[in-house]
């Protein structure tokens, strides 16, 4: 292999430290080396001597591949989280049974037979919409670190309307804090009142929010506008690729600097 324009290399040392790029430049005269970096596309300056010639590839097997430890890390503390999510609910569903239980005692000592029958039909009416609710509570796609878009045009008198903002917390199973482009903090943002945002920039990451694979963070390979969907390789280990809607996917604007 030969150190020319185009040729691919990984960065040794530096603050560019094992990222992937393809050589835009070469001067000669300081023994210097122009890179465009492949996650990002960053043009940055650096030593003949820091660099490593690669092979086609290796570079398409590993420049786009984020750090693994520094996920796992992300994996572990999304799942405490909603792990303890899982745990409130639970507490607050035994608290809200242990309160009809008593309210059901109360009444079946005076109630008529045909009374018993009416509040059955409730009770399984009332079963039934909790399950509906519950289900609604599984499917929330708020995340930290998303950036979504503001859809409902009464909120705030719909001063954010279709405005982009990135989720800093999620308060509950069905609301979330987001954080304006101009730095204002929304509280109290319901999920419904957001929509997930495609990102358009080539290799883009973006996190899976329903399915199987919710959670797991994805690079965007292809798009298909007609169809609405997406075609992603899951990372970061990249043996995984799957075919989602917009709808099951959002862009994911958490640090990258480690990369």
């Amino acid at each position: 292999m030969i150190l020319t324009k185009s040729a691919f290399v990984q960065i040794e040392r530096g603050s560019h430290k094992n990222l992937y790029g393809q050589v835009d430049g070469l001067d000669e005269e300081t023994a210097r080396v122009i890179v465009r970096l492949a996650l990002g596309g960053q043009v940055v300056s650096v030593s003949e001597n820091v660099i490593r010639l690669v092979g086609k590839k290796e570079y398409k097997e590993f420049s786009k591949m984020l750090n693994k430890d520094s996920y796992e890390k992300f994996r572990d503390k999304q799942k405490e989280r909603e792990e303890q999510w899982d745990r409130d609910r639970g507490q607050r569903e035994n608290r809200s049974k242990d309160k009809e239980e008593k309210k059901q005692s109360r009444r079946s000592r005076s109630r008529s037979p045909e009374k018993k029958h009416r509040d059955s039909d409730k009770s399984s009416s009332k079963s039934s919409k909790n399950g509906s609710s519950k289900k609604r509570e599984e499917r929330t796609w708020l995340r930290p670190m998303l950036r979504v878009r503001i859809v409902d045009k009464n909120y705030r008198s719909g001063k954010y309307f279709n405005s982009k903002v990135v989720i800093e917390d999620v308060s509950s199973n069905e609301s979330c804090v987001c954080r304006t482009e101009s730095g204002a903090i929304l509280e109290d943002v319901s999920n419904w009142r957001c929509e997930t945002i495609i990102p358009k920039a080539e290799y883009s990451i973006v996190m899976i929010v329903r399915g199987q694979n919710r959670g797991q963070l994805a690079e965007i390979l292809s798009r298909d506008k007609r169809s609405s969907q997406a075609t992603l390789q899951i990372l970061p280990d990249k043996e995984d690729i799957v075919k989602l809607d917009y709808d099951d996917i959002c862009e994911y604007v958490g640090d990258t600097s480690h990369l």
